[in-house]
């Protein structure tokens, strides 16, 4: 709270000149955010409406805050970094238990062993493999890390890849999979590299095969035969359930609306013979049906306007060269954004965390990145209320 109230008066004192513009998904938060807080209102379990709108209105202004303080290259690769280095400790934590035998679902050491944020194992899976992509831009082309940048830098982070790998592994999570199979498809540049990297990935997926913790390739085994595994035919009960509801109630039931169903699902056991279950107060397991039951078809289609926008927005600036600009290191950023995003589409499609903060911090990042871009091209207005304490921009001649 300190911090936070500490980054705000400080805002009123830092230099705006040159500011740049904002991209659209920042309105877009803002609406996104009023629209929770009157569902939020009007909510079919107030109580625990209000407990989740606590934490999820926080990370919603994630995204809105970056563009305001984070407004130079190190500012916004300094967050980055912090970013990167608090996910990093959950990624090595759980590398390093996979290694040490631990791995598999549910049994993995971590650093949160509550079923919530980091500490639920496909979102730590997911985590874990957006760490890679974000690990490379740091090595590679942070200005920060240039005084380091070296064969020793290279080692180290080689081996936190296969410690964010491993990592993956060990949690069991098919959601880690499918992450790493959206990262080799879309993070890597050029169809040549792909391909050899695919190829590669998946050599040494065959030839490590046998040390790999054999509870971890039965889950990933379960993909193909999905009737067979309980969990995932429940996750596909409950978007029906969150589909048929949002038909029902347009404007969805707000936070906590989940705890009100009871759904009804079938298996099959290893015989092919089916059987029907029940479950009540069963989760989301995906951002998108999470959304269209508790914020209805309005919050669904913005919560999709912010995800589009930034995918849109960092593919946009990657291709972007600036005029006058010395290291054009916003493409590959932007890049980075753009692989971390897509893992995120493509992994949370499969779990129900639509409001905590790991889409909201990549967002954020390209709202300071679009408006640090937009700023090199902005022409200064003829009326400027900056105060004289700041100075004159290298670029004014004296009056």
């Amino acid at each position: 709270m300190i911090f936070g109230v500490g980054c705000l008066v400080g805002y009123f004192f830092i230099d705006k000149t040159d500011q740049g513009k904002l991209p659209l998904i920042f309105y877009a938060a803002i609406a996104f955010v009023t629209w929770i807080t009157l569902t939020t209102l009007g909510a079919v379990r107030a109580d625990e409406a209000w407990v989740k709108w606590n934490w999820a209105v926080q990370s919603v202004i994630i995204m809105i805050a970056a563009p305001l303080l984070l407004r130079t290259r190190a500012q916004i690769e300094t967050a980055f970094i912090a970013t990167f280095t608090a996910l990093s400790a959950h990624a090595m934590t759980g590398g390093i238990k996979t290694i040490l035998g631990t791995g598999g679902y549910d049994r993995l050491g971590r650093l949160m062993m509550s079923n919530f944020w980091l500490g639920e194992t496909s979102t730590l899976a997911m985590a874990a493999v957006m760490t890679l992509p974000m690990a490379y831009y740091c090595v590679t082309q942070s200005v920060i890390y240039e005084p380091y940048r070296g064969r020793m830098l290279q080692i180290a982070a080689c081996l936190y890849a296969v410690l964010a790998v491993m990592c993956m592994v060990g949690t069991s999570a098919r959601t880690g999979l499918m992450a790493l199979g959206t990262l080799l498809l879309f993070g890597i540049k050029g169809i040549f590299r792909k391909i050899i990297v695919i190829a590669c990935a998946v050599g040494i997926y065959t030839f490590a095969q046998p040390y790999l913790p054999g509870k971890s390739l039965d889950r990933y085994g379960t993909i193909s035969t999905y009737q067979q595994d309980s969990s995932a035919t429940v996750r596909l009960a409950v978007w029906a359930w969150a589909a048929q509801y949002a038909a029902e109630h347009p404007f969805g039931g707000g936070f906590g609306i989940f705890n009100t169903n009871n759904i009804e699902y079938k298996v099959q056991d290893a015989k092919g013979e089916t059987r029907t279950e029940h479950r009540a107060g069963t989760a989301p397991h995906s951002v998108y049906f999470e959304v269209l039951g508790e914020q209805g078809y309005p919050g669904l289609v913005l919560y999709l306007t912010l995800i589009a926008g930034g995918l849109l927005g960092t593919m946009r600036i990657s291709r972007m060269k600036l005029p006058g600009v010395e290291t054009q290191w916003h493409v590959a950023f932007a890049r980075v954004l753009f692989a971390c995003l897509m893992i995120f589409v493509v992994g949370a499609s499969f779990v129900g965390i639509a409001f905590q903060p790991l889409l909201y911090f990549l967002l954020g990042f390209y709202c300071s990145l679009y408006r640090w871009v937009t700023a090199q091209r902005a022409v200064r207005p003829k009326f400027s209320a900056k105060p004289e304490l700041y100075g004159r921009l290298p670029h004014e001649a004296p009056a």
